[in-house]
C-alpha cells in the first residue's frame, strides 16, 4: 500500500492528513502554533513554530505506517506572509503574515510609484498591505539590517519546502500573491520590483506546484520521521489547491478558513474594470485562472466570537468532551434569521474585496437591551455569509456567468450547518 501525506499550514496551526491513494483518508493531526500581535496591525508568526509544527504531526502518522510507504508529501497553506531568510538558510526574523497591514504607507507608496491600474492589469491585483511586495518595501525601510542580510524571501508552504530538500522555490498560486507576478508573462515584474526598490534577486523560483521540486534529505528526514527520499511537491496557497478541486470554467467555490474567500474559474482575459476582485493563477497551470474576493476575518470572526460571547459552550465541551462549535451553532441556531435585526460588519483585520480598506473597523449594528448572546453569535455568522454572498454575487456580474447549480465549500466552517 502506497501512500500519500498532506499539510496544509494555515494561519492557526498545521493540519496533516494521510491519505491511501485511492484518496481514502487514513488519519489527521492538527499541531496549533502561536501568533505574535502588535501595534498598527502587526501579526506575526515564527517560521520555526512552521517546521516543528510539521515535524510533529508528520511523526505521529508515520507511528501508523512504513515511512517508506509514502509516495509523497505535499502542500497547501497561507499565502503572501514574508519570510527573510539567508543564503544559508537560516530565518532572519518572524515572518510577517497575510494578515499584517503594517505597511499601509507602503501601499500607497506602491499606487503613487506603479499606478493602481497598472498593478492591477499586470498582477491581477489591486496594492494592498496583504501581499508580499508592501511587506518587502516596509523591511527594507524599517528593518534594513535585516533586508540586507536576506536571500530569499518565501511564504509558508514554501519555507517548509525549503526545509525538507534545500531548495527555495514557489508555485504559480503562491508567487500571485507576492503581487510582483506578471500572470501574463508568466514571470515575476523586473520593472514593478525594482521601481519599488526592491532586488529583483529576493524572489523565489516559480515551479509547477504538482511538479517534484526536490527530495527529502537525511537531515530533514531526521527531523520529520519520512524517509529519506521521498518525492516532495510544492502544492499551492490553499484557495487555489481548493480551486483545484472545483473543476472547470465557470464553476465556483467558498473556501472557509482564517481568511475566506468567494472563487470563480475563469478565462484568462476577465478583469474587474473596478479593481474589486484578484486574478490568482492555478497550481500547476499559469494560464488557468480564478477571479477571487478575499475576506480578511472570517475564521477571526468566529474566533472573536468563540473566545469573547462563548463562555458557556465552552464549559459543556469541556465537560462533555465535544466541540465547542457544537453547541455554539445550537445556541446561534435558537436565534431566528436575521438574528432579531441584529447586523455584524466583519472587518476586524480590515477588509480586502470588495473595499480593500486597511483601515476598516467590524462592528455590530442595531444593538439593544432586548438581544441575547445568541442573537449575537448568528449575527456573526450571517455577517460573514453575506460579505461572501455579496462577492460571489459581484464576480457572476463581472464574469456574465448565471448562477451555478452548486458550489463547492472548502475550510473548518464547511462542517457547520448554520452557515
Amino acid at each position: 500500500m502506497r501512500y500519500l501525506l498532506a499539510h496544509d499550514l494555515g494561519t492557526s496551526g498545521d493540519k496533516v492528513a494521510l491519505f491511501q491513494e485511492d484518496g481514502k483518508m487514513i488519519d489527521s493531526v492538527i499541531t496549533p502554533y502561536e501568533t505574535f500581535y502588535g501595534d498598527d496591525g502587526v501579526r506575526e508568526q515564527d517560521p520555526s513554530d512552521w517546521w516543528r509544527a510539521v515535524c510533529e504531526g508528520t511523526r505521529q502518522l508515520m507511528q501508523k505506517i512504513d515511512p517508506k510507504d509514502v509516495a509523497a508529501i505535499s502542500f497547501g497553506g497561507m499565502g503572501h506572509c514574508c519570510t527573510c531568510l539567508d543564503e544559508q538558510g537560516n530565518f532572519l526574523d518572524r515572518s510577517i503574515l497575510w494578515s499584517d497591514v503594517r505597511s499601509y504607507c507602503e501601499q500607497e507608496e506602491l499606487e503613487q510609484i506603479i499606478g493602481a491600474k497598472r498593478c492591477y492589469e499586470t498582477t491581477g491585483h489591486k496594492p494592498s498591505s496583504s501581499y508580499t511586495i508592501t511587506k518587502m518595501m516596509w523591511m527594507k525601510k524599517h528593518k534594513s539590517e535585516i533586508y540586507n542580510k536576506t536571500y530569499k524571501v518565501l511564504t509558508a508552504k514554501d519555507v517548509i519546502v525549503y526545509k525538507l530538500t534545500g531548495r527555495m522555490c514557489t508555485d504559480y498560486s503562491d508567487a500571485s500573491g507576492y503581487m510582483a507576478y506578471n500572470y501574463r508573462t508568466k514571470q515575476w515584474d523586473r520593472e514593478m520590483i525594482e521601481a519599488c526598490g526592491l532586488k529583483y534577486s529576493l524572489f523565489p523560483e516559480i515551479v509547477s506546484g504538482i511538479a517534484v521540486a526536490g527530495y527529502v534529505t537525511k537531515e530533514a528526514a531526521e527531523a520529520c520521521g519520512l524517509a529519506e527520499g521521498t518525492p516532495v511537491v510544492p502544492g499551492g496557497m490553499d484557495g487555489s489547491v481548493a480551486g483545484v478541486g472545483r473543476g472547470t470554467l465557470g464553476d465556483t467555490g467558498f473556501h472557509l478558513g482564517t481568511s475566506s474567500g468567494a472563487s470563480l474559474n475563469v478565462p484568462a482575459d476577465v478583469l474587474d474594470e473596478q479593481q474589486r476582485y484578484e486574478i490568482w493563477c492555478n497550481v500547476d497551470d499559469p494560464n488557468e485562472v480564478s477571479m477571487s474576493g478575499s475576506m480578511n476575518a472570517f475564521g477571526g470572526s468566529i474566533a472573536w466570537m468563540r473566545d469573547n460571547l462563548c463562555a458557556k459552550e465552552a464549559q459543556l465541551a469541556k465537560e462533555t468532551g465535544r466541540n465547542i462549535f457544537e453547541f455554539i451553532n445550537e445556541n446561534a441556531a435558537k436565534s431566528p434569521v436575521g438574528a432579531r435585526g441584529l447586523i455584524y460588519l466583519p472587518y476586524l483585520q480590515g477588509e480586502r474585496s470588495p473595499y480593500f480598506n486597511a483601515k476598516a473597523k467590524g462592528c455590530f449594528i442595531g444593538l439593544t437591551m432586548q438581544h441575547t448572546q445568541d442573537d449575537m453569535k448568528r449575527a456573526v455568522m450571517e455577517g460573514c455569509a453575506l460579505h461572501l454572498a455579496l462577492m460571489m454575487k459581484q464576480l457572476k456580474e463581472i464574469s456574465g456567468k448565471q448562477p451555478p447549480q452548486k458550489a463547492t465549500i472548502s475550510g473548518g466552517a464547511s462542517k457547520s450547518k448554520l452557515v
